[in-house]
């Protein structure tokens, strides 16, 4: 792709990290060594209403082209903020786990409250897309994010148990859902410029059947085939959040502006093509595709909506 997030920051020194001195982090690469087990010492949470809140710091120069090490702290608060501290504005990330990886200390690491942790790749790419964007999701507020994998104590089962039963309430609480499909494709970043075209001009483009075979894929990779789209949580996640913005790699579409593209499409019938593109083998059908969730979705969120409306 052309404009990567690359944690590739051409720094040469290699800093130690661990308060044992056994666990190497080097800026330029992301990686912990062997010896490293990244288990972060969680403090038990006051109160069954209360959540853990990551806290990034942004990137110390406006350049956001090379991130060396992600730094975060954790922060407890009170969801319901009744009778105490109000919870502050915070964006959720909904998002895939993906597979745990063969060997777990050839992972990416972070610096929480200046212990270095590991975390999955699709997790690190995540939160280096949202620093690069931190400006245009956060702008001068401070990045407060609720990440389940960091935010939750995973080696607790019962705090665990109780935290899922959170969920819903932690994603319908942030003021913002940010949905990410992940690094995407070759194709990808040329749907996403698409997607974030004037309504005239992509209404233009989509009416004279002038989409480029790069766009075409491209759309087909983001909404067909995105593994995203097939989790079981999206409807949680992602129909019930107040706002949610969409990010692939580096760009990202808003949430008015990723309805309003869908449903062009919808109108000019320029999904179903690229669902057939999918057929060769004959094993797809239309209605095997996770684009149908998402339009499905779109009507589940306005009625949502009415109701909150309705209801005040």
């Amino acid at each position: 792709m052309s404009s990567n997030i690359s944690s590739d920051s051409g720094l040469q020194r290699e800093q130690s990290l661990s308060p044992s001195g056994n666990a190497q982090l080097s800026p330029t690469d992301g990686k912990v060594s062997e010896s490293f087990t990244g288990i972060y010492p969680y403090q038990p949470l006051q109160s069954d209403g209360h959540i853990r809140l990551l806290l990034l710091k942004p990137p110390a120069s406006s350049s956001t082209q090379d991130i060396p090490v992600i730094s975060a702290t954790l922060h407890e608060v009170n969801l319901s903020a009744v009778g105490e501290t109000p919870c502050p504005p915070y964006k959720a990330l909904s998002y895939e786990w993906g597979l745990p990886p063969s060997n777990p200390s050839d992972t990416p690491a972070i610096l929480l409250d200046n212990h270095p942790i590991h975390i999955r790749q699709n997790l690190y790419d995540a939160l280096c897309s949202i620093l690069h964007n931190h400006h245009r999701l956060y702008g001068e507020s401070p990045l407060y994010l609720w990440v389940d994998a960091l935010c939750i104590n995973q080696f607790d089962n019962r705090e665990k148990g109780h935290q899922v039963r959170l969920m819903k309430e932690s994603y319908e609480t942030a003021e913002m859902v940010i949905v990410w499909l992940g690094m995407g494709t070759e194709h990808t970043d040329e749907a996403m410029k698409l997607i974030n075209l004037e309504e005239e001009e992509l209404c233009r483009c989509v009416a004279k059947q002038s989409l480029t075979s790069r766009e075409q894929y491209g759309l087909r990779d983001l909404l067909c085939e995105a593994t995203y789209w097939k989790r079981i949580w999206i409807l949680q996640e992602f129909v019930l959040a107040r706002d949610y913005v969409v990010l692939c790699n580096r760009a990202l579409a808003t949430k008015e502006v990723f309805e309003r593209a869908l449903k062009i499409l919808i109108i000019f019938g320029s999904l179903r093509p690229l669902l057939w593109v999918l057929r060769p083998n004959g094993q797809r059908t239309l209605h095997d595709s996770p684009v149908l969730r998402i339009i499905s979705s779109l009507g589940i969120r306005a009625c949502i909506h009415r109701q909150r409306l309705m209801t005040g």
